[in-house]
C-alpha cells in the first residue's frame, strides 16, 4: 500500500525547482520575533520585492501562498508546473504549484522554489510558510525570548 501524499504536496511535485540538483540555495541568517504562546507571524518578499504575511508552519510539509500574492508579483497562475491537491484540517482543496525565483525572510533567502497556491481563509495571512523552506536552516524557536533563529544548514 502507498502512503498517502503529505498534507500540503500535490502528487508528484517537486519541493523546490532545483530539487533535483540538490535542493534549492539557502543564505543569511535572521532573527524573527514573536510574542510568546502566540502564532508566529513572518513578514516575507516573494521574489525579491512583493511582500507576504505567511504564518510560520513547522507542520506545512510545503509553502502555500493565495492567489493574490502571485497577482501582486506578477506571477501567472498558468505557469504552474501540476495541480493536485491538499488536505489539512479543514478538509481537502485543488491546488496549483506554482514557480517562483525566490523568498526571503529578513536576510534568510531560498531561490527557486515551487509553492502551492491556495487562498488561506484567514485574515491578516497570506500563506503559510512550510518545511520546504523551513528545512534549508537550522530553525532555533526560544518561546521564553520570544524569537526565532533561522540559519542556513552548512
Amino acid at each position: 500500500r502507498e502512503p498517502a501524499p503529505a498534507r500540503n504536496e500535490p502528487p508528484g511535485a517537486p519541493t523546490s525547482a532545483a530539487g533535483a540538483s540538490g535542493g534549492p540555495a539557502a543564505a543569511g541568517e535572521t532573527t524573527i520575533k514573536f510574542s510568546p504562546g502566540q502564532r508566529i507571524m513572518v513578514d516575507s518578499r516573494i521574489n525579491g520585492a512583493t511582500p507576504a504575511r505567511l504564518l510560520l508552519d513547522t507542520g506545512a510539509d510545503r509553502t502555500v501562498m493565495s492567489p493574490r500574492v502571485f497577482a501582486a508579483a506578477g506571477v501567472s497562475l498558468s505557469r504552474g508546473v501540476e495541480t493536485g491537491s491538499i488536505r489539512g484540517a479543514t478538509g481537502t482543496a485543488n491546488v496549483t504549484a506554482v514557480p517562483i525565483e525566490s523568498i526571503e525572510v529578513g536576510e534568510a533567502k531560498v531561490g527557486k522554489m515551487v509553492v502551492i497556491s491556495h487562498d488561506i481563509e484567514q485574515s491578516g495571512i497570506d500563506g503559510l510558510l512550510g518545511r520546504d523552506f523551513l528545512d534549508q536552516f537550522n530553525v532555533n524557536v526560544d518561546n521564553a525570548q520570544g524569537v526565532v533563529t533561522l540559519t542556513p544548514k552548512k
